[in-house]
């Protein structure tokens, strides 16, 4: 009964494993890695994050609607691994100083703005809640709607003028432009 027993239990870990190592595996397939850059005349942005699709969800809204992205929670905008970004000189965006360097980038929506956050914390698991207290920017930007709703997140960074540029962060019909300058 006992070698049953411990035959059934290694066959159910053995299960479980196999889940964890597929399900990591795979998963950036179902919300692929991308890179979006700005480089111009020295001005340097590099944001690395993953691209979930909307899949007919709900994607930023109240909890009764059941959305994906619950308005005034934690998102690490994107899927996967937290979202980075660099900035290779030092940068006013929206408006508030930060320093040349690599940092974990995560939004806060809302209906009619969303919190823009940056955070030294890097290497994490983007699900997980970052250690607020190593927040170096936060700011404010409002939010627009788009006619036609965007299947796949999506972020862009484009020139905005002379040492300016702005990121663009666009799924479901919700759009935030974030200007950056150098």
């Amino acid at each position: 009964m006992r070698k049953l027993l411990f035959k059934g239990l290694g066959i159910l870990i053995f299960a479980i494993i196999f889940y964890i190592v597929y399900t990591v595996a795979t998963t950036k397939n179902h919300s692929p890695q991308d890179t979006a850059t700005y480089t111009e005349d020295g001005f340097n942005i590099e944001v690395i994050y993953c691209r979930p699709y909307k899949k007919d969800r709900v994607i930023f809204g109240s909890e009764d609607e059941e959305a994906l992205q619950p308005y005034g929670t934690y998102w690490r905008t994107g899927a996967n691994d937290a979202t980075e970004i660099t900035f290779k000189n030092d940068v006013k965006v929206a408006g508030k100083d930060l320093k040349a360097g690599r940092y974990r980038f995560y939004t806060v929506p809302g209906k009619e703005q969303w919190t823009i956050a940056f955070n030294t914390e890097l290497g994490q698991w983007g699900y997980m809640e970052p250690n607020y207290d190593l927040d170096v920017l936060k700011a404010t930007v409002p939010v627009n709607y788009r006619d036609t709703p965007l299947e796949q997140f999506t972020i862009l960074l484009q020139n905005d003028g002379a040492d300016k540029a702005k990121m663009i962060l666009s799924w479901d019909t919700s759009e935030v432009v974030i200007p950056i300058e150098k």
